[in-house]
């Protein structure tokens, strides 16, 4: 036990004591010796009191109890019966436990949790806390674990683990650790995969290659038992080659040749497929990617070969490598098209293009720098549906025309059967009635197929344009009489209101829409119809007779095999419109936007025009500014931030190009086939053209200006990036666009930590192929240089066959006093730290303060003497004789307030006389005596009892 002061600084006022006492006893009132002595010393222990407390001034005791926490591994790397064995191991120690002694338990893999925080505990019924078990944190399980170290203990760590840290870093927390001589006593977890297992160690390919050259690629595989396997090598997400191996415990290495065939980032992947039971199958998938050295790639995507060939000889002739392939096989990831320098879309549809490939084609372009050019044909653009699209987002035009004059275009009516068949399951014949007997329904009601399909069609619409909707069962009534677009809302809130009931009369919803679009002010005047039956009722052949005359034509949409697809179709024909059988009536939504499409005009434009040249660009320099006549073109609107400088006559955009995020894209809304561009074609310099628009999406060359290096960090990785001082220089940021291998993008800054070099670190848990692109922009986000680089993330170490290795255990308990092995009992042995039990002292002395300050007053400021000792004593006497007496008068005074009552109730009786005595003879003496009443007082009486009274009150006056 020792005193301290937790502010020694406070001590200083003790000098100001003996002063102060010295001017007390300096002082000139006249006092005793002996008081001024009492007085000197009571103040003098008065200060000292409040200097001490102000110190802080404390009590260190020594202490034995012991703190323990127990750090316990969770993680994949650590079989479940040996964490297991490991709670069984706490619960041992928990019952030799001290009275005294506490204890704390924390869990880790990835990360650390606290599972119960340091008490008194009993026991530990299970682990409730469940860290991220794909990697091993001890540095993080042992910070955690010093927080919860109570001050006055002895304190101690448990490690109950494997040793395979693989995540943070440990070393660089054991000063700290040692700086508290906090001992760590570890028990040695068995690690390591335990049951059978086969894994896919490394991919091992060339970090660069020629094109044409043929890679050596080593897959190397590791095995705990024997058994066979399965290896399949892709290729840009395409299984190049296969194998079959039989494995031995140990390490296998098999080799594959693959040809460099393309320019750019080449991802190679490697799978592996166990034949028998496998422990882990996070370890049977590797990546790598090699970049290779050559002339530009191009991927060009097409229905036909044929109508690509132009383009890609016209390509070809600039040495550049064309790749053609239909649109159903465009790839869904961004980091496979990375390959390529370009993607040239040649009058393809959206629908034959998954909408995973359009997500990968606008990320291709926004985030990894490449490029996109759109050729124009009959199913491209708009007419192709890509309106609403990730690729039109991509482009430097819009799939919607705008119409430049205010008056409509296109009046459209839409006439949809809401008859009860219509409410049945898309999936149903309406006329097969055993089959609906026998399943119930299910699905999407066709009726609300068909308020989808109106939505679809009216996007297509313009602003000035009319549209209309009438719905029939038995008779016909509007849902929204034909009038300017109102708006996608207000349409949809209007339809809503269909429901599917009745019969059904096509004939009074064609005339209902033959009656209303007669009077309608558009140039062109069309009814879709929508229906899954036929009516008889009516004259339909005077109804077509009347559309033809009016200039209204009439298309019709059969939903379903239940249809009347003969009547249906001589009606479309009779119409003057076309005739789409629907048997799977999901597909009535495009169908109606087609339809709308091809009747708008607008979308494809067949006439004969010469190209007007608005404005100079890179894209023409060099060529002639005749162009000879093309044939048609897509109608699109160009975006305000895209640059046209070939338009129509029209003023519609003919070639357009912008910069999409970091990479750049075109479009060419006349074809490049013999259909619109036949003279095109033939012109020495239309191939030229087509060049120089796919060479100007390309990405630029690679920055020498910005070198990256990526170097990975546990499960993460560090970027730097180094910059020219010029450019480093400039204002504006050093931004990172990363790619993972699932297609998600991440943007981010990268800050500086020098002048010319900036740095990050990112946390990655997905392993595979990354693509990083680093750019330099100025202040207003424009790329002035920019740089790519691609690495890989592996699997976890946590699932890779290793032998167990206890070196980081043996280091961890050597290097801070702990032992290894620990048996549990021997937890609670103090370590033998200065572990000190604190307790305050400064609340005492400020009550002693308080209690010495009465006295310290008394004594210099009362005067007592001999006499006046005398006369208290006397004073105390006489109250002590008053308090002896107390009771006595009391009950005197009681008695004597019950007399004086009396008497005052007496006093205020009414004088009444005697009553005169009886006349009537005496009568015999009775054997019973009478008992007579006795005389009231008289007044005399009364005045004697007040004087009494009187004579008392003055009597307790004087005893007081």
């Amino acid at each position: 036990m020792r005193l301290a002061v937790t502010h020694p600084n406070m001590l200083w006022l003790l000098v100001l004591v003996p002063p102060l006492l010295w001017l007390a006893w300096r002082a000139p009132r006249p006092a005793q010796r002996g008081r001024k002595l009492a007085a000197m010393a009571l103040r003098g222990l008065l200060m000292s009191a409040l200097v001490l407390a102000l110190a802080g001034l404390h009590v260190r005791l020594p202490v034995d109890d012991t703190a323990v926490v127990f750090l316990i591994d969770l993680s994949d790397s650590v079989p479940p019966a040996q964490q297991e064995a490991a709670v069984t191991f706490v619960r041992r120690a928990l019952q030799a436990r001290g009275e005294h002694d506490v204890a704390g338990i924390v869990v880790f893999g990835k990360n650390a949790l606290v599972e119960r925080t340091v008490g008194a505990l009993q026991d530990v019924p299970g682990i409730e806390s469940i860290p991220v078990r794909t990697r091993t944190d001890i540095a993080e399980a042992l910070q955690v674990g010093l927080t919860l170290f109570p001050a006055e203990y002895q304190k101690r760590f448990v490690l109950l683990s494997d040793g395979q840290a693989n995540e943070g870093d440990w070393r660089a927390l054991l000063p700290i650790v040692q700086a508290y001589a906090i001992p760590i006593d570890v028990v040695a977890l068995q690690g390591g995969i335990q049951g059978p297992e086969v894994a896919l160690k490394r991919l091992d390919v060339p970090a660069t290659a020629r094109e044409g050259e043929r890679l050596d690629v080593r897959v190397v595989l590791a095995s705990n038992t024997n058994g066979a396997v399965r290896v399949h090598l892709l290729r840009e997400n395409q299984v190049w080659a296969t194998r079959e191996v039989t494995l031995t415990p140990g390490e296998t290495t098999l080799t594959f040749e693959v040809p460099a065939s393309q320019t750019g980032f080449l991802r190679l992947q490697a799978v592996l497929e166990p034949q028998n039971s496998d422990t882990f199958p996070q370890n049977n998938r590797a990546e790598a990617f090699t970049i290779v050295e050559g002339p530009p790639r191009v991927l060009v995507v097409a229905r036909s070969t044929e109508e690509a060939a132009p383009l890609v000889a016209a390509l070809q002739a600039a040495n550049m490598l064309v790749d053609q392939i239909p649109p159903s096989a465009l790839p869904t990831s961004a980091t496979t098209l990375a390959g390529y320098q370009s993607v040239v879309l040649v009058n393809v549809p959206a629908p034959d293009v998954s909408t995973a490939a359009q997500e990968a084609l606008a990320t291709f372009v926004r985030d990894t720098g490449g490029g996109l050019v759109m050729i124009g044909g009959p199913q491209s653009f708009g007419a192709g549906l890509w309106s609403d699209t990730p690729v039109e987002a991509a482009l430097p035009v819009e799939m919607r025309v705008r119409a430049r004059e205010q008056e409509p275009n296109i009046a459209l009516v839409l006439a949809v059967d809401k008859s009860g068949s219509m409410g049945q399951c898309h999936c149903e014949d309406p006329n097969d009635t055993n089959a609906m007997r026998q399943r119930a329904l299910a699905g999407i009601p066709k009726v609300d197929i068909a308020k989808a399909a109106v939505l679809q069609a009216a996007a297509a619409l313009g602003d000035f344009d009319y549209i209309g909707v009438v719905a029939f069962d038995s008779e016909a009534r509007w849902v929204l009489e034909p009038q300017r677009f109102p708006g996608r809302a207000a349409l949809e809130e209007q339809i809503g209101t269909l429901i599917a009931e009745g019969s059904t009369n096509i004939f009074a919803g064609l005339k209902a829409a033959e009656t209303e679009l007669a009077g309608v002010p558009a140039k062109v005047r069309h009814i879709i119809l929508v229906t899954d039956g036929w009516s008889r009722a009516g004259d339909y052949q005077a109804l077509a007779a009347a559309l033809r005359e009016e200039g209204i034509t009439l298309s019709v949409v059969a939903a379903g095999n239940g249809s009347a697809v003969e009547e249906l179709s001589q009606l479309a024909a009779q119409g003057g419109g076309r005739f789409y059988p629907a048997p799977n009536v999901g597909d009535i939504p495009q169908i109606f936007l087609k339809e709308t499409i091809r009747v708008y005009g607008r979308y494809i434009v067949e006439e004969p025009f010469r190209p007007v040249v608005a404005s100079p660009s890179p894209v023409l320099r060099g060529l002639r500014l005749q162009w000879p006549v093309l044939l048609g073109y897509n109608g699109t609107t160009r975006k305000p931030a895209a640059v046209a400088p070939l338009l129509t006559p029209q003023g519609d955009p003919l070639l357009a190009h912008w910069r999409y995020g970091l990479g750049r894209a075109a479009a060419w809304t006349s074809d490049f086939t013999g259909r619109w561009a036949q003279a095109l074609i033939q012109d020495e310099e239309g191939a030229a053209l087509m060049r120089q628009i796919v060479a100007w999406t390309f990405p630029p060359p690679q920055s020498t200006a910005l070198q990256a290096s990526i170097l990975p960090e546990g499960s993460g990785v560090r970027i730097s990036v180094v910059a020219e001082r010029e450019l480093a220089a400039q204002p504006g940021e050093t931004r990172l666009r990363l790619v993972a291998p699932d297609g998600a993008v991440r943007d981010m800054v990268i800050p500086p930590v020098a002048p010319d070099t900036f740095e990050t670190f990112l946390e990655l848990d997905q392993p595979g192929a990354y693509l990083a692109t680093i750019i330099r922009t100025d202040e207003d986000g424009t790329p002035l240089e920019q740089s790519q680089a691609g690495f890989v993330i592996p699997y976890s170490p946590e699932y890779q066959l290793t032998v167990q290795d206890e070196t980081t255990l043996r280091t961890l308990a050597l290097e801070t006093g702990g032992r290894l092995p620990v048996e549990a009992e021997q937890v609670w042995a103090a370590p033998g730290q200065r572990a000190v039990r604190v307790r305050d002292l400064w609340p005492f002395l400020l009550v002693l303060s308080a209690l010495l300050l009465v006295p310290d007053i008394a004594v210099r400021r009362l005067d007592v003497r001999r006499e006046g000792l005398t006369a208290w004593r006397a004073w105390w006497q006489e109250r002590i004789q008053q308090w002896r007496v107390e009771p006595a008068l009391a009950a005197e005074r009681s008695t004597e307030r019950q007399h004086l009552f009396e008497a005052k109730t007496r006093a205020r009786r009414p004088y009444a006389p005697p009553p005169s005595p009886p006349t009537s003879p005496p009568s015999a003496p009775s054997s019973h005596t009478t008992k007579t009443a006795p005389p009231a007082p008289s007044a005399e009486e009364d005045m004697d009892a007040i004087a009494r009274l009187k004579q008392a009150k003055k009597r307790r006056r004087g005893a007081r």
